[in-house]
């Protein structure tokens, strides 16, 4: 019971509703018809449905592709809320432990990119002698950052287009490289190549996480 995966769609943590009809012992058919029910209930009321219950599918043993929900804490409350019983009281503790530890865990790791510019300009003040201190208590945080006059292999300009850039919240990694782009073609620069812009990136310790198919990065 306590062992759920977490994933993240859309910017918000979620479980897939397969976990949940395990955890609660329904049929997975059943759940989907209840959580089709809440959906329209939502939308009927002007909220929006994909803050609770985010539409996906999965590929079964024979290939057929099936249509899933992804539960985001919202959804999990919604359905924990119809249960009585110990599984119901036994699917909120998991979801709700689990939930926290993922949020907590993201809020003390990621770094937004003002964060990571201040943290760069910080070190460059900082005395040669005094950084692998520095640099010990940063890898204790989970962040990992390089520090000035390393060896980074971009040009000056990545930087510049960090600090500059108008993208704000999660941004998918492929949209904040094509940005990256259109703005050297206005700043006559001549982009780096997705790898290279990758390092740098993480090079400035900004936050980052991976869905199931795509990466996001903390702008």
């Amino acid at each position: 019971m306590n062992s759920l995966t977490i994933i993240k769609s859309n910017g918000q943590f979620a479980i897939d509703s397969r976990e949940v009809a395990e955890m609660t012992d329904v049929r997975h058919s059943d759940l989907l018809e209840k959580i089709n029910g809440y959906v329209v209930h939502l939308l009927n009321g002007k909220f929006r449905s994909v803050e609770f219950f985010i539409k996906s599918s999965y590929e079964d043993s024979t290939g057929r592709t099936l249509p899933c929900y992804l539960l985001t804490r919202k959804g999990c409350d919604m359905v924990a809320n119809k249960m009585t019983g110990e599984k119901g009281v036994l699917f909120t503790a998991a979801y709700v432990t689990k939930f926290e530890e993922m949020e907590q865990a993201q809020r003390n790791t990621r770094l937004t990119v003002s964060q990571a510019i201040e943290m760069m300009q910080l070190l460059q003040s900082i005395s040669a002698d005094k950084l692998p201190l520095i640099k010990d208590i940063l890898s204790c945080t989970g962040i990992n950052i390089r520090f000035p006059g390393s060896n980074t292999g971009t040009g000056d300009h990545v930087m510049d287009y960090i600090y500059n850039s108008q993208l704000q919240g999660e941004v998918k990694a492929a949209r904040v490289y094509l940005d990256y782009v259109q703005w050297c073609a206005r700043q006559g620069f001549t982009p780096v190549s997705k790898v290279m812009f990758g390092r740098k990136i993480s090079a400035c310790g900004i936050g980052r996480h991976r869905t199931h198919d795509a990466r996001f990065y903390l702008m």
